[in-house]
């Protein structure tokens, strides 16, 4: 057709049609390409961001976002935590990322609290959170992004959260990751019950970068029309049931609650990567959605560590506040202005939009006047 087209063209016209063609291809050229690379390089912010809204403001997590979760505020609250880059940091073997002492006094204060209930919601497999978390008898457990759950709702025994999920797209896929893995040194494969997981943790950094971005074209283009989804995550390719998000477990939950006994009057969500935004799209508004680490999300509050989720947890925990400097306003009050110190430099953590919060909890506590001289 397009040469019928063009056979039916005047001369002057396909003249004029090809002198088109030419100037883009001499106007696109590799070293057109290459300068705008290096442009973007040089002036990182430039262009749109994809998965933040531009209208909303990153704000740092502050210590006084944990009054709203102490035992003496009144209501049901509930904590939605991932725990690979969440609660624990990465390391070289998935395997040795077991919970520190740290992480179960934390969780031992919060499992005594009759007000909270906790949702662990991760990519691990059933046998790894209730081996290291099926002690805390009011925790919930979600496994592999939401396939399986365990909890005081199921007699704490694991049961399918999504029971008719289509999982046959799985054959098509492993072939293909089994592929990639014999040509990329140190690469190996996970299978799941819902997803199957290509890990690069242990490749040259270089080329294991290259080969998941070759894996996931590969993957993009033949999976097109199967329910299931592909993500990069933390050194891995992951192909999951589309039935299958993190989201969805954090609707169920609020749903749930608002049927049974009422809905929470707060609710944290805490996450790292991209399988985590899902939670943070889902979460009801009012929500304090937290990204640990960097990169764009949607997310309201960042903190920079696992160590920082640790410690907010800890003040959670603990029912108090630290210490900090007062602020003597015109009337002769005292107001404390408690904030959020890194576990690195206090610098890292000075935001530079706004530290306003809406509907500042501490707003509520009766204001202590200054002793008289």
């Amino acid at each position: 057709l397009a040469f019928t087209r063009g056979n039916r063209l005047n001369p002057e016209m396909r003249w004029e049609v090809t002198e088109r063609m030419r100037q883009s291809v001499l106007e696109n050229d590799a070293v057109a390409w290459a300068r705008a690379m290096l442009a973007e390089l040089e002036d990182p912010d430039r262009g749109e961001r994809i998965a933040r809204p531009e209208h909303l403001s990153m704000q740092m997590l502050r210590d006084h976002v944990a009054y709203a979760f102490f035992e003496s505020n009144p209501g049901t609250k509930a904590l939605f935590l991932d725990y690979d880059g969440t609660l624990r940091e990465f390391v070289a073997r998935p395997e040795d990322a077991v919970p520190s002492k740290d992480t179960h006094e934390i969780f031992k204060l919060l499992n005594e609290r009759s007000d909270l209930h906790i949702f662990i919601v991760s990519g691990r497999n059933r046998e790894f959170l209730e081996e290291h978390f099926g002690r805390y008898q009011s925790f919930t457990l979600i496994a592999e992004h939401g396939f399986y759950k365990l909890g005081p709702d199921t007699g704490h025994k694991w049961i399918p959260f999504t029971p008719y999920t289509a999982l046959d797209w799985i054959d098509k896929v492993k072939p293909v990751m089994e592929l990639f893995s014999r040509c990329t040194p140190g690469a190996h494969i996970e299978q799941k019950a819902s997803a199957i997981v290509w890990h690069y943790r242990d490749c040259d950094e270089e080329y294991g970068h290259f080969k998941a971005k070759e894996l996931m074209h590969q993957l993009a283009m033949s999976l097109g029309n199967l329910p299931c989804q592909v993500s990069q995550g933390q050194k891995i390719v992951e192909v999951a049931s589309l039935s299958v998000k993190k989201g969805l477990v954090v609707r169920s939950a609020i749903q749930q609650q608002e049927s049974c006994n009422g809905p929470f009057s707060e609710c944290l969500v805490c996450g790292d990567d991209r399988t985590d935004e899902s939670m943070f799209l889902d979460a009801p508004q009012g929500t304090w959605t937290v990204k640990v680490g960097s990169g764009d999300t949607a997310a309201r509050f960042r903190v920079q560590n696992p160590a920082e989720v640790r410690r907010f947890l800890r003040i959670i925990a603990e029912q108090k506040l630290p210490s900090s400097k007062g602020s003597v306003t015109s009337s002769g009050k005292t107001v404390t202005q408690p904030r959020f110190f890194s576990a690195r430099e206090d610098k890292l953590n000075q935001s530079t939009e706004s530290d306003e919060i809406e509907g500042d909890p501490l707003d509520c506590l009766p204001e202590m006047e200054s002793e008289m001289s």
